[in-house]
């Protein structure tokens, strides 16, 4: 059986985007970080797989039980590193019978379900998939549980773009037969934001990026695109879960 991970943290203000939080604050990173995990979890269900939440330990699961509800199984990153967070989240997700998994971040609104659909594919022929990130990361790596060794996500210098050399060497290293998806940019900072804003045909200048943003959230429509790069109309579009956000606004200035 096949299934996803997401790595989640609790969005509490300071604790999540911050970068984005540097240059927005920490509310209205709070507040984007609702909307991408929302996004996401809109873009899984309709995969019809089990979907696992790997949260982060400073919050209970019941505090991410509340938040997102019922229907999805929740498991504890533990402590550590991410390297030993998902190592964590892929044993756990094995230990509860999945036999294939990909784990994705939380960062990812534009991620189209045709990719995490295409890497649960290429599982059942790869020992390995990788989604390339711009910056030298990855933002989904799947395995085959007879694949999983531990020590791949060890002595890795995250948050660098040495990352997914790295991890390929890594993969090499256990000879594990390893497949590429297409590249995708997360958004980490402002300009990754504008980036996605750009893609909905929003406004970046100054003058115009709080209501762009104000937008993105309380409308909460972000296209996806297929597996070509185009931009996707009727069955691309992507709406909130219902009642995941708050329809708060934004208050103040950049």
């Amino acid at each position: 059986m096949a299934g996803i991970i997401i790595m989640l943290k609790y969005p509490k203000p300071g604790m999540v985007k911050t970068r984005l939080g540097k240059e927005l604050g920490g509310e209205r990173a709070a507040e984007l970080y609702r909307t991408f995990v929302a996004c996401e979890l809109d873009t899984v269900q309709s995969l019809q797989v089990p979907i696992l939440l790997s949260c982060h330990p400073y919050q209970p699961l019941s505090a991410y039980r509340d938040w997102l509800g019922g229907e999805y199984r929740y498991i504890s990153q533990g402590d550590g590193d991410l390297g030993v967070k998902m190592r964590t989240s892929f044993e756990t997700a094995f230990d509860q019978g999945l036999s294939r998994a990909v784990l994705i971040g939380s960062d990812l609104p534009h991620l189209p379900a045709a990719y995490i659909q295409s890497a649960l594919t290429r599982l059942q022929d790869h020992d390995a998939v990788i989604g390339p990130a711009l910056d030298g990361g990855y933002y989904l790596i799947g395995l085959q549980g007879r694949s999983f060794h531990p020590g791949m996500f060890e002595e890795i210098p995250w948050s660098t773009s040495q990352v997914l050399a790295l991890t390929q060497k890594r993969l090499g290293d256990y000879d594990l037969k390893t497949f590429l998806l297409p590249s995708l940019r997360d958004i980490d900072t402002l300009e990754d934001l504008k980036s996605l804003l750009t893609a909905q045909d929003l406004p970046v200048e100054p003058q115009a990026l709080e209501q762009s943003i104000r937008y993105l959230v309380n409308s909460s429509l972000i296209g996806s695109q297929d597996e070509e790069g185009s931009h996707a109309q009727t069955r691309g579009e992507r709406r909130l879960v219902p009642g995941l956000i708050s329809s708060a606004p934004f208050i103040g200035n950049f």
